[in-house]
């Protein structure tokens, strides 16, 4: 039974997607925060994660300056884990504040990124959405270079869906759209909040 389970899974060509806040705010983040991310990279380790999808992953600029040791040390991380494939953490950084937090790490090759901003936002905050496409037609390894346990090692070609589609008919991308809209205490920032995620929408639809 465990075997049929195993073969089901491989059919199925799934993908390990994580989606985490790791909670890294130079303004409101929590306690230990290195000893949090350490413990978010022994757990992408542990459980084999083929994409992390992270929010509050925090630089900040100042002018032509940057803070951004935590996220690039992150970033070698995950990169030693498998999940070479990384955002850029520069393409949403301010001359002054924080950028957008947003972040995704794979082992499936990155082919198109964006973002944007949102209209209205915190000050020294360039908090907005970011819209990845993920090629899913190579086959990702796992950190040592073997087959792992067989999920997300390869995603295309066979039977992949519950229609029959076979082959390179099937879905070789994978889009993702990462988002962390302001939290919403008061009437005003509740407004702020609607607005964002209207302005989430509207790019989804479009997507």
């Amino acid at each position: 039974e465990e075997k049929e389970e195993h073969q089901l899974g491989r059919e199925q060509r799934q993908v390990r997607l994580l989606c985490q806040n790791v909670w890294n705010s130079f303004f409101a983040g929590g306690p230990r925060r290195l000893a949090r991310l350490e413990a978010l990279r022994e757990y992408v380790e542990a459980h084999n994660v083929d994409i992390v999808v992270a929010q509050e992953m925090f630089c900040f600029g100042l002018g032509p300056a940057a803070d951004a040791g935590e996220a690039d040390r992150f970033g070698t991380w995950m990169a030693e884990l498998g999940l070479r494939h990384q955002t850029t953490p520069a393409a949403s950084l301010p001359l002054l504040g924080q950028n957008s937090g947003l972040a995704v790490y794979s082992r499936f090759p990155i082919v198109e990124e964006c973002g944007a901003s949102f209209e209205q936002r915190r000050a020294l905050s360039a908090k907005g959405w970011q819209e990845v496409r993920v090629n899913l037609r190579h086959g990702a390894n796992t950190s040592n270079g073997s087959s792992g346990d067989g999920f997300g090692t390869q995603v295309c070609g066979g039977r992949s869906l519950a229609d029959g589609s076979q082959g390179h008919d099937s879905p070789c991308e994978l889009l993702l759209l990462n988002t962390h809209l302001e939290h919403a205490h008061t009437d005003r920032w509740r407004d702020v909040r609607r607005s964002q995620w209207t302005q989430v929408a509207d790019r989804a639809a479009a997507a």
